[in-house]
């Protein structure tokens, strides 16, 4: 795991808050949520929070879910406050939960479970609460907007992209509206009842775009064209609210132009295509090139306006199922590969005890790689030389610190994944035995002359070894922290008296592991 912490800036700091109290629409989607959080739960689902928490009253219930709330709105009052004088805050010290820092947002969960405590049972009671019916957790997710933030930051673009993808008669959202009326002949609906049904399914999920005012009107325009389907008789239902999603999506490429210009990490700085905070916007700032958490996978940004644009995935450090009101949290958002986040990480129960935070920690010394000669059996089967274990510092190995690495190593399989790459080892000892000194003051004073500048120590080592092995740098190369710590284990470029770095025991010996 790669310390990123130094990547968060405070533009980036200033510019994240400067959204969630200017333009994520927070407060307002909260207020809303407040006056309607009654209406919006189901009957059953609040039977079952009375059963469980032992609670008889509705308005009890309401009350204490609605004060959670009020609290969340606050926030954003207070941040409105920083924003305003945020470079005279120490960023430490800032308590507020969309930009505070790892150790105040556990503060915070402490904090939130002895203050709102009837309210973090129901949060905790829908992690496992198997329903398609929203539930509280869903509605403070979807007011906090982590799914607006998460897109393109053109919302237009955001938006054809979407209408793109349900006009579309081979969308999972096409196949699933033919086939509630399957049964009946081709695509035509012959209960009026059946066709409401339908346009309100499709109305709403169109509704769940409503990101912005300017994409509400877009979308209330389209609505109300939906609406107006079977007024002159009941016809082919789909086909005809397909027809008019097309012709809105048409319209879309007419009215709003763009352009073709792609942005990468390298030209990011000539122009500005980010109308608006996203997170194609902060991973293109924090400039990380490889995923924090493996260090295997590049994770390095592209965007266009037009298609192809690809980004990190954003993992929620405090999983967004047990934490939905973090889901939009500065520090809570960590850049990573899909390997990680979508397969290893999931819904897996990270806290600031148990795991690593990789903008407070990377491994550095609390866990480093080895290679590790493997013993043979009398059947003198010599495959697979060696195997590369993480092995704890002595100092560390029972510190806390020392821990949280191993369980953050074991979620992410490190030791076994990172056993694919023996063969990189293989190449570091080949380099070792071909570097000796003499051979290394040599190509040191040939570099110089090509250059026509001094090279220092470490920029003999990575040229040699062909990667970054500076602590600080890490994160701009796969397998760096493997190449440090392997490159430590073999002390390259160690001061010796001798010519020569290797006694014939040990040269022998790596000789044998690349056999």
């Amino acid at each position: 795991m790669i310390n990123i912490k130094s990547h968060i800036s405070d533009y980036i700091i200033e510019r994240h808050a400067k959204y969630i109290v200017h333009e994520s629409g927070i407060v307002k989607n909260l207020k809303i949520l407040k006056g309607n959080l009654e209406k919006e739960l189901s009957k059953e689902y609040l039977q079952q929070l009375h059963r469980i928490l032992d609670i008889e009253d509705d308005s009890e219930l309401i009350d204490n879910l609605t004060v959670f709330i009020d609290m969340l709105i606050n926030e954003v009052a207070e941040l409105k406050a920083i924003t305003d004088n945020i470079y005279s805050i120490e960023k430490k010290d800032i308590s507020n939960i969309f930009i505070a820092v790892p150790s105040q947002l556990n503060r915070k969960i402490a904090e939130f479970k002895g203050k709102y405590k009837l309210a973090m049972d129901v949060i905790e009671h829908d992690v496992s609460y198997n329903s398609n019916s929203k539930t509280y957790s869903k509605l403070i997710f979807e007011s906090l907007g982590y799914n607006k933030f998460s897109l393109k930051g053109n919302d237009i673009i955001g938006y054809r992209a979407f209408l793109k993808q349900i006009k579309s008669q081979t969308s999972m959202f096409y196949k699933q509206i033919k086939a509630k009326t399957s049964r009946y002949e081709g695509d035509k609906v012959y209960n009026e009842n059946r066709l409401r049904r339908i346009k309100e399914r499709v109305c709403d999920e169109i509704e769940k775009y409503s990101i912005t005012d300017d994409i509400k009107m877009l979308n209330d325009s389209l609505i109300l064209e939906i609406e107006k389907v079977g007024e002159n008789g009941i016809g082919k239902t789909i086909l005809e609210i397909c027809k008019i999603i097309q012709n809105a999506f048409d319209n879309c490429i007419q009215s709003y132009e763009t352009t073709d210009f792609i942005m990468h990490l390298d030209n990011m700085g000539k122009t500005n295509i980010f109308p608006k905070w996203s997170a194609y916007h902060l991973v293109m700032l924090m400039g990380v090139k490889s995923c924090p958490y493996c260090n295997r996978q590049y994770i390095t940004p592209v965007y266009s306006e037009k298609n192809g644009s690809v980004r990190a995935d954003l993992d929620h450090f405090f999983a967004k199922s047990i934490y939905p009101y973090l889901s939009i949290s500065l520090y809570n958002l960590i850049p990573c590969c899909k390997f990680c986040n979508s397969s290893l990480k999931l819904d897996s129960h990270f806290s600031y005890e148990t795991h690593l935070h990789p903008y407070e920690y990377g491994f550095e010394n609390y866990l480093r790689f080895r290679y590790k000669p493997k013993k043979y059996t009398l059947s003198g089967n010599k495959n697979d030389e060696f195997k590369i274990i993480l092995e704890p510092d002595k100092d560390n190995d029972l510190k806390k610190i020392g821990l949280r690495a191993k369980n953050s190593a074991e979620c992410f399989k490190l030791e076994s994944l990172y056993n694919y790459h023996r063969d990189e080892v293989k190449n570091l000892i080949k380099k070792k035995l071909i570097y000796n000194k003499e051979y290394c003051r040599e190509l040191k004073e040939r570099l110089e002359a090509i250059f026509k500048k001094e090279i220092s120590k470490q920029e003999l080592l990575e040229f040699v070894v062909d990667n970054v092995t500076n602590t600080d740098r890490l994160h701009e190369r796969t397998l760096s922290k493997l190449y440090k710590d392997i490159v430590e284990q073999l002390e390259f470029f160690k001061d010796v008296k001798t010519d020569e770095y290797l006694s014939d025991s040990d040269y022998k010996e790596l000789q044998r592991l690349i056999r």
